[in-house]
């Protein structure tokens, strides 16, 4: 018997390239609930410099979500940062803004520095590091 806050599921993706970037279905079935189902799209706006993606679709409880982002692939080639500005909204939910950057350490070691801001509530910061200490072997 599996544990009380065990959810099992399964969950598909088919993606296919578009115009350089790439379209997605995605579909999301949790025990016990029906099926989330959602579409997302990442183009990019200038090629190496700027990508916006985009989700839409119903959660396994039929609420409407959506998330709309920007990449900037530039800030990455020139100063080794991953950055992602996101906005989220998901029906009966605060809509939440947020900004995320990773940075490569020395090493196995990954820099993390983010901020997310949900409607009507403080900003919240978090500063982190992620370290590699050895692998699976499969």
């Amino acid at each position: 018997m599996a544990p009380p806050w065990y959810t099992g599921g399964w969950l598909g993706r088919v993606s296919v390239p578009v115009a350089g970037g790439a379209l997605g279905l995605n579909a999301l079935e949790q025990r016990h609930q029906s099926w989330g189902l959602s579409a997302d799209l990442a183009l990019p706006v200038t090629p190496m410099q700027l990508d916006a993606y985009a989700e839409v679709g119903v959660d396994p409880r039929g609420r409407h979500l959506e998330t709309y982002g920007l990449y900037f692939p530039r800030l990455y080639q020139s100063a080794g940062v991953d950055l992602w500005v996101e906005l989220a909204r998901r029906q009966h939910f605060p809509a939440v803004w947020s900004a995320l950057a990773y940075v490569e350490g020395k090493g196995d070691w990954t820099g993390l520095v983010g901020a997310r801001k949900a409607q009507g509530e403080d900003t919240e910061f978090m500063v982190g590091a992620v370290g590699r200490f050895g692998r699976l072997a499969c």
